[in-house]
């Protein structure tokens, strides 16, 4: 075992932990996982339609995802057991997110991996002012939002909000309000 699987499986079954703590990550697991795992965008920018094939109705879904392969920052434990599609929104768009769907049931079984592009605006934009160069992205922030929350959905390193608050003149960090629109560089 590498250690990355040593470092990956702990972190793994410590945000299962945390976000379902009811629910055993088990290669011995019993019920079947989520069948035929597909991606579209969806319709807005910073969307992708997962659609699958369910498996004998669990007792929910389990979904993890993130901006590389096998290396999930992101989830949602909480998607009903008649689901048999799921839109993940506030993407950062035009980037390539790497989905897999999990039925739930004690246990975790999960799909095969799936990748999709989010869907965003084709038309890249880049410019440097005062030193801080813009891609043309934005985020209008929403209620809970933290600049480390939306460093990590652009960046995938939440550490990088500092980032982000130089490009929006931010002196306090902590403070941000919902409908605020923010540059993203």
């Amino acid at each position: 075992m590498s250690w990355k699987a040593i470092l990956v499986l702990p972190l793994f079954s410590l945000f299962f932990s945390i976000i379902s703590p009811s629910v055993a990550l088990s290669a011995n697991c019993s019920v079947p996982a989520p069948l035929n795992l597909s991606a579209q965008q969806g319709s807005e920018n910073g969307q992708v339609t997962l659609n699958w094939n369910p498996p004998a109705v669990p007792h929910h879904y389990v979904l993890v995802y993130g901006t590389e392969s096998n290396k999930y920052s992101f989830g949602d434990n909480n998607i009903p057991k008649n689901a048999s599609s799921y839109t993940v929104s506030h993407l950062n768009p035009e980037t390539k997110y790497f989905f897999k769907v999990g039925a739930a049931q004690n246990c975790v079984s999960f799909s095969s991996e799936v990748s999709q592009i989010a869907k965003g605006n084709s038309s890249k934009t880049s410019s440097n002012v005062l030193g801080v160069t813009s891609t043309g992205k934005t985020h209008t922030v929403l209620p809970g939002d933290s600049l480390s929350k939306i460093a990590a959905r652009f960046y995938g390193n939440m550490m990088l909000f500092n980032k982000i608050a130089q490009a929006n003149g931010i002196q306090n960090p902590n403070i941000i309000n919902a409908g605020a629109v923010l540059n993203i560089p």
